[in-house]
């Protein structure tokens, strides 16, 4: 598989993880959207503003070389990096107890799911565009990881799409 399939294989990745949340965020009712799923939790839209958040973040890293702030001190960072990034890329899930940096940590959050949804997808599509962009002009180009500190692309986008899937999880299932 050449370098350009693996990406494209990835990003496809990707793009299912978006569209599974905005399946699941779209299907939730009405008068769950702004309920906490339990106390002290966000609620369906915060989890939404979240994403879109992060694909910004992502996406301003990408395009104007503006990462998010690191997180923790020197020392810490390896060890976060060898416990979750490992689990994220290879277990597929984000370590227990993580919270989210406050870049993108959304405050109460009132937007309807008629407003979040489509602006969640244009932020995915958009960091979907920048990041195949920089595949294919700057293949060996890092982004920063808060936690994580420098991290290759390839590695990027599968941290996007667990992360994306990690929060499609806390939506109420879709009935099928």
């Amino acid at each position: 598989m050449s370098r350009e399939e693996y990406y494209l294989t990835l990003l496809d990745d990707h793009r299912a993880a978006v569209r599974e949340f905005a399946e699941r965020a779209g299907a939730v009712v009405v008068g769950s959207w702004l309920t906490p799923r339990s106390e002290g939790k966000w609620t369906p839209a915060q989890e939404t503003r979240h994403l879109i958040m992060a694909f910004e973040a992502l996406t301003r890293d990408l395009l104007e070389g503006k990462p998010m702030r690191l997180r923790g001190s020197a020392w810490q960072r390896p060890i976060w990096r060898l416990i979750g990034m490992t689990s994220m890329l290879w277990l597929r899930r984000i370590p227990t107890a993580v919270s989210a940096p406050r870049e993108v940590r959304p405050d109460a959050e009132s937007a309807p799911q008629s407003v979040l949804l489509p602006l969640f997808r244009t932020r995915a599509e958009e960091f979907e565009a920048a990041l195949l962009r920089t595949f294919r002009e700057a293949p060996r180009r890092t982004m920063t990881h808060p936690m994580f500190g420098s991290v290759a692309l390839h590695h990027a986008v599968r941290l996007s799409s667990v992360h994306t899937r990690h929060h499609t999880n806390f939506l109420p299932a879709v009935a099928r």
